[in-house]
């Protein structure tokens, strides 16, 4: 038996709080908007979709922030998120002048190891994002026995090769998420 080790610290304040913290998850789940045409999309349009046996595999979502992004919210913190097939990703914040921040990157994705980042700075100092502003995610795939990952969850289930893969919450289903922390001046 193990004894548990967790703490709780609490503070309280007479003052209202400055800001208001909202997490936002960004890109394609079920139901979510902003994927762009990849390379093996069908003639019909955008689908995330990605071939059995592909090794290298991208989709690629997009956010634009609208008035939304108004009140210049402060980027507190951000994340992202893909299942076994997922090898690398990529947030991009392009700016509206043309200018680009990388906001994440993930080489070497391993969905045994999900990280969230925050930064540390004074608020004032967080990256402010504002109208006209565009989140970019890009998430590369590999859907081969090459992948431990895909190779033991496959022979798990008794499958012998690689299926393609689609738009889902299994683990062996994908995703291309980031997740933001936003602070926005309190009203």
């Amino acid at each position: 038996m193990t004894s548990d080790a967790t703490r709780l610290q609490l503070r309280f304040s007479d003052s209202a709080p400055a800001y208001e913290a909202v997490n936002a998850l960004i890109g394609n789940f079920p139901g979510g908007a902003g994927l762009l045409p990849g390379p093996d999309d069908p003639a019909k349009g955008p689908a995330f979709l990605i071939p059995a046996n592909a090794s290298a595999h991208t989709e690629t979502m997009q956010l634009s922030f609208g008035a939304a992004a108004a009140s210049g919210p402060r980027l507190y913190g951000v994340g992202g998120h893909m299942h076994y097939v997922g090898i690398d990703e990529k947030v991009t914040l392009t700016r509206a002048d043309g200018r680009t921040d990388c906001l994440l990157h993930i080489p070497h994705w391993d969905f045994d190891w999900q990280r969230r980042y925050d930064y540390d700075a004074p608020v004032d100092q967080l990256l402010r994002i504002n109208a006209g502003d565009r989140l970019d995610i890009r998430c590369t795939y590999d859907n081969t026995m090459a992948n431990q990952k895909v190779a033991a969850s496959l022979l798990e289930q008794g499958i012998p090769a690689p299926r393609p893969v689609r738009l889902g919450e299994g683990s062996l289903d994908e995703m291309c998420l980031a997740s933001l922390t936003l602070l926005y001046p309190a009203r």
